[in-house]
């Protein structure tokens, strides 16, 4: 429990974002990491001495209900007004959960300042009510459309929009027609024509338009039929175009924000997963054994000790591939993984590697076998590559049944070296196989020993294998093994 108390502190102190350890009861803040200090302005020791009161600016009424609600955990998510040391007020997004750690009761949040967000937010909200402006004066296109002649007049405001000088722009429709984008042009017209036929009140499209200088801007274009002939044929349509380049632009930002977001709680998610209940259940098997051993050791035999320790040494290595991964993993999210390829030979990775794996595989009589015909040396990070084959000779482990075996072989070409992991084990199904190296799909599955996992694994093979610019995929069935490949570089990458 030690490590693992020290894997969260060293995760809690590097992490890019914000984090706090709050007294459930009090609010008092118990702990900060560097990111609050920088955000919030204040040293640690005076920020580790204030209640979340002094800082959150809803009522203290409120904050009790929320808090309340985080330590039941009927809600994780919040949404709060955040005051600074300089007195500026911040919009935060809260993610907070109750935790054990250091033998206390704490809530553990994690915030991200999304002021910026919010701004843009109801930047888009008022750009909608633009359109409800008066047209002169304003920085909207005026157009003018005769519907029996064909004629257009564009205000010189419209012409201005694009780049054109006044005389540049042809005054009818075949010129409109011209500059609106072809990706566009039918959903222009299905709206268009639906006004004209009377399907709807008001005609309104947002598209794009060539500029002069050869670039589209988006143009928020709305108009309505205002005459008709004597045969109740339209006649006669006036509209406006609106640039709403910028507006589209933010709302582009603010996709990537969403799928960010999305990221980042599913990372939230599987480390709160891992600190709970992966990291938790081999320490209880490792106390376990070693409780048994201390209270019976004089009454065991030789094989019964030989037996636990066994156990012991195969959670141990378990563990420790556990926090390995969640280490690697936590660097790669905030950047801080060093990448530094350098000429290695497979073999000296790959025996240390099913050494380190030996206790595992004797717990379940397997047999771990390295194929290859000549040296193979490879351009790649020695540590990334380790952890890669660790990972996969590890699952391979996992879900091979006992008796079974696992060969590790590589294939050499031209330019690069496929390696494959490949066992006799349960194998996958196809709707597995695609789930696989996906934080937000991949499940981790008890292996044919019961063993536990934490998904993470195959998360990080992949982000390494591509780091190097190979490539990583499975090809299995369902009761009949696995083999998992990857490809690495001969020689550096130009």
């Amino acid at each position: 429990m030690i490590k693992s108390e020290a894997s969260f502190r060293n995760i809690f102190e590097r992490h890019d974002a914000i984090m706090l350890l709050i007294e459930p009861k009090t609010g008092l803040i118990i702990d900060a990491n560097n990111s609050a200090i920088k955000f919030y302005g204040y040293e640690k020791a005076k920020l580790c001495s204030m209640n979340i009161d002094k800082i959150n600016t809803l009522s203290q009424e409120q904050i009790l209900i929320e808090r309340t609600n985080a330590i039941n955990e009927k809600r994780n998510y919040f949404i709060f007004p955040h005051k600074l040391a300089n007195g500026e007020i911040r919009i935060i997004e809260a993610h907070s959960s109750p935790i054990e750690f250091n033998e206390q009761q704490l809530l553990f949040s994690i915030l991200h300042d999304i002021t910026k967000r919010k701004n843009a937010e109801q930047a888009l909200k008022d750009s909608e009510l633009r359109w409800k402006f008066a047209i002169e004066g304003n920085s909207d296109g005026l157009w003018d459309w005769n519907l029996i002649t064909n004629e257009l007049f564009f205000s010189e405001q419209y012409k201005k929009m694009l780049g054109f000088a006044k005389e540049e722009i042809d005054a009818n429709l075949k010129e409109w027609n011209k500059r609106i984008h072809p990706d566009d042009k039918k959903k222009v017209f299905d709206d268009l024509n639906k006004h004209i036929n009377g399907e709807i009140d008001f005609y309104e499209n947002e598209h794009r338009v060539l500029c002069n200088d050869n670039t589209f801007k988006w143009v928020l274009d709305r108009g309505k039929i205002i005459s008709y002939t004597s045969d109740n044929k339209p006649e006669r349509m006036i509209g406006t175009h609106s640039d709403i380049t910028s507006r589209k632009k933010t709302e582009e930002a603010l996709n990537k924000s969403e799928v960010q977001l999305r990221e980042l709680n599913a990372t939230k998610d599987k480390f709160f997963s891992i600190i709970a209940h992966d990291l938790r259940s081999p320490f209880n098997s490792i106390l376990g054994f070693s409780e048994l051993l201390i209270e019976h050791v004089k009454k065991y035999d030789d094989e019964e000790i030989e037996k636990y320790l066994g156990i012991i040494n195969s959670s141990t290595q378990s563990t420790l591939v556990l926090l390995d991964n969640l280490l690697n993993w936590a660097n790669s999210q905030t950047g801080q993984v060093n990448f530094k390829p350098e000429t290695v030979v497979l073999s000296s990775i790959i025996q240390p590697i099913f050494e380190l794996l030996n206790s595992s595989a004797k717990n379940k009589s397997l047999a771990l076998n390295y194929v290859q015909s000549e040296e193979i040396e490879v351009f790649a990070d020695l540590n990334m590559i380790k952890t890669v084959l660790r990972n996969l000779i590890s699952n391979a482990i996992k879900f091979t049944t006992s008796k079974g075996k696992i060969n590790v072989y590589p294939v050499q070409y031209d330019k690069f070296v496929e390696i494959a992991v490949s066992d006799n084990g349960v194998g996958m199904n196809e709707e597995t196989q695609n789930k696989l190296f996906n934080l937000e799909t991949n499940k981790t599955t008890l292996g044919t020993a019961k063993e536990k996992g934490s998904g993470l694994g195959l998360i990080l093979c992949k982000e390494f294998v591509e780091k190097h610019g190979g490539k990583i995929w499975v090809e299995s069935e369902l009761g009949k093994g696995s083999k998992f490949k990857f490809t690495l570089p001969l020689n550096k990458l130009e």
